[in-house]
């Protein structure tokens, strides 16, 4: 106990003597007549300014400049769902875009599992004539979204009309989302979806029920995990009653995991 004692009171002391520097500092500070409200105040604006660059991340894509909004991952969402950076198979289906654009151009398109968006913002660019973007029905990813949808608003022209941001969980009904284009949508895109093998069957369900009949999905995605590359392609089997595969791709990206291969 008296070593206890001994330990607070040396805790003590060192407290005190900082708050006595603290003290003269501040007192030296005003004598030279400088404002220390206002220097907390910037001194919060700057850590803020820092956080929003931090979530904000910025890529190429058929010559724009894209600013993306991620939601850091602070364990409060489920691990952020996976929206806390631009992965690769999103990268993809923008870049493809690019080189493909009468796929989109005109058309709707319905993104699932978005996360940053920027599949549906180069569609968008590209002329699309309406996107729906959804992700989990979680407000901060959602709101995320949203932000990057008005960052880019130079970009994408009548941007009120022709987008809108909701939540939708893969294998709920579509309803909601039909409500936004009557008969289903003309192009899906799913990016970097696959690695969620207990989901197959609810992303299935969700693209077969929001897609036009005549429609396509466009759908990219890494094998992550090693020894797992037969459950990521196994989605193919169980929408071969649903989706007929018509063109299958591959190109090799920078790995974000150890052993990533787009496809």
């Amino acid at each position: 106990r008296s070593g206890r004692r001994r330990r607070l009171a040396a805790t003590m002391a060192e407290f005190d003597e900082l708050a006595q520097e603290r003290a003269a500092l501040e007192a030296l500070l005003e004598g030279a007549g400088v404002d220390l409200q206002a220097l907390q105040l910037r001194a919060q604006a700057d850590s803020d300014s820092e956080d929003e660059e931090d979530e904000l991340q910025r890529i190429e894509v058929g010559g724009v400049a894209w600013s993306l909004y991620v939601v850091p991952d602070d364990g409060e969402v489920q691990g952020t769902l996976f929206a806390s950076q631009v992965w690769n198979a999103a990268r993809y289906i923008a870049e493809y875009l690019v080189g493909h654009s009468a796929v989109v151009h005109g058309k709707t398109t319905l993104e699932v599992g978005a996360a940053c968006a920027l599949p549906s913002l180069v569609a968008l660019h590209l002329g699309a004539a309406f996107s729906l973007i959804t992700d989990y029905p979680d407000d901060k990813i959602l709101q995320a979204i949203q932000r990057t949808l008005e960052e880019n608003a130079e970009h994408l022209d009548g941007l009120e009309q022709r987008a809108k941001v909701t939540g939708h969980k893969w294998g709920e009904d579509v309803e909601e989302l039909l409500q936004q284009q009557e008969g289903g949508f003309d192009v899906a895109l799913a990016a970097e979806d696959l690695w969620l093998h207990d989901e197959h069957e609810n992303l299935a369900a969700s693209l077969a029920a929001a897609v036009k009949p005549g429609g396509i999905a466009i759908i990219s995605y890494t094998h992550h995990i090693p020894g797992l590359e037969a459950q990521d392609d196994a989605f193919f089997t169980t929408t071969a009653d649903r989706f007929e595969v018509i063109e299958e791709v591959q190109k090799d990206f920078p790995k974000m995991w150890n052993s990533d291969a787009m496809q």
